[in-house]
């Protein structure tokens, strides 16, 4: 028993630093493969582009192929939701070290710790264990009960495949971006709607640009999140065209 409580409290004595290169490991792997998504996500979409230019036209491959890629979209959007969190900790570190792993005193930060944990369970990160093992470790939490996490990336886990809205949604994005009418996209039976096209896309966090030639210029993320004394604007990743996420709960 009293081995067992030394090794709690030896590893509980880390160090600033070494929680930070935790976070920030992460943090870097994260947009690595971030970057190779969106490689692949443009890949896909020029060949659905090219199916959709085609004299002979299928529906369900075509159909397949818009369900693939809102699906690699939401991933995309969850690797995000992991680098934003990841750079919002690191700034933090001093106070995540003071807590002591008590997460009374820092409960603002805990939905972003909660949230980077079930976001790279779902996604399977290997490269998050040491994260996770870590921080559930240290404030006793379990991975199969957090109750901190942004609702927004609980609500993108709730089925594995995406549904038909989500489908829509990004047929719309995708229709918007290729320059293709609702007439041209359905002509073989689809029935996406693509009307309020504009003003869907404004409020739809699935607004990812992969058109640039340039995939790798600053992203800025908005992130103020309600249930904290944050106020945390513009924090810049290297990554896709500039362009802001809103991320408000």
């Amino acid at each position: 028993m009293g081995c067992h409580q030394a090794k709690i409290k030896e590893q509980k004595q880390i160090t600033e630093s070494q929680i930070k290169i935790k976070i920030e490991s992460l943090k870097q792997y994260a947009i690595l493969k971030k970057n190779q998504d969106i490689s692949k996500i443009l890949e896909q979409e020029q060949q659905l582009n090219q199916l959709l230019k085609s004299n002979l036209r299928n529906k369900d491959q075509e159909y397949a192929l818009f369900s693939k890629l809102s699906q690699q979209i939401k991933y995309l959007e969850t690797i995000n939701f992991i680098i934003v969190y990841c750079q919002i900790l690191s700034d933090q570190v001093l106070k995540i070290l003071r807590c002591q792993g008590k997460t009374n005193s820092l409960q603002e930060l805990m939905i972003y710790i909660e949230s980077v944990i079930y976001a790279s369970d779902k996604l399977n990160l290997k490269q998050a264990e040491e994260f996770n093992l870590y921080f559930l470790f240290y404030f006793k939490l379990d991975v199969n009960n957090l109750r901190n996490v942004n609702p927004k990336i609980t609500q993108m886990f709730q089925s594995l495949f995406p549904n038909s809205y989500e489908i829509n949604d990004y047929a719309k994005s995708f229709a918007n971006k290729y320059g293709i009418s609702e007439i041209e996209l359905n002509q073989v039976g689809h029935q996406f709607i693509l009307n309020n096209i504009i003003s869907q896309q404004i409020n739809n966090s699935n607004n990812f640009d992969f058109s640039s030639k340039n995939p790798y210029e600053n992203l800025e993320i908005n992130d103020e999140n309600k249930n904290n004394n944050f106020n945390l604007c513009s924090i810049s990743v290297k990554h896709n065209k500039k362009r802001i996420l809103d991320l408000k709960n």
